[in-house]
């Protein structure tokens, strides 16, 4: 409709299917964009080298990481790993506001965490928003990491429209 002039993020954005594999283990999740799998940029080397996909927008950047599961790591572990590297770089973190839940993805348990924090690393302070979904599924722990701006509007938009949207297997 042209000139109504009230578009949403389902007329700015394509939303697709991402299958993401990690070993013989599949998740499908819901992006904005596509994922490009053993990506790795400097800023995203706390997730370790289970870090199987990564994309990103000038809005929202989504993280996607896999690691079996073994004697010592599972979903308990993966959760106090997130909430521990968040809390360690107190240097460049402040304001920092932590929520924690259990949802549903379909027949699995995850626990969410949802972090809210100013980062002053960089030349200028910024407010950042991040969710992870971090659950077990087949042999692997499965992170799946969304991060905005708190302040972006089109970046919460995205995020409320996509995150959670996670499926076993090949789901279309």
């Amino acid at each position: 409709m042209a000139g109504c002039g009230n578009e949403g993020i389902d007329d700015s954005f394509v939303f697709g299917k991402t299958r993401v594999h990690y070993g013989r283990d599949t998740i499908t999740l819901e992006a904005p964009f596509e994922l490009g799998v053993g990506r790795t940029a400097s800023d995203l080397s706390s997730i370790g080298p289970s870090l199987v996909a990564a994309g990103e927008n000038k809005n929202i950047q989504i993280v996607v990481s896999g690691k079996k599961v073994s004697d010592g790591w599972d979903v308990s572990v993966a959760k106090q790993d997130a909430l521990s590297k968040i809390t360690e770089d107190s240097m460049h973190i402040s304001h920092l506001n932590v929520q924690n839940e259990q949802v549903m993805l379909g027949n699995i348990s995850a626990e969410v965490l949802t972090f809210s924090f100013t980062e002053t690393s960089r030349s200028e302070p910024v407010d950042l928003t991040i969710t992870e979904y971090i659950f077990a599924s087949g042999d692997t722990i499965w992170r799946v990491i969304y991060q905005y701006r708190t302040h972006d509007p089109i970046g919460q938009a995205l995020m409320e429209r996509i995150a959670g949207h996670i499926s076993e297997g090949t789901t279309f």
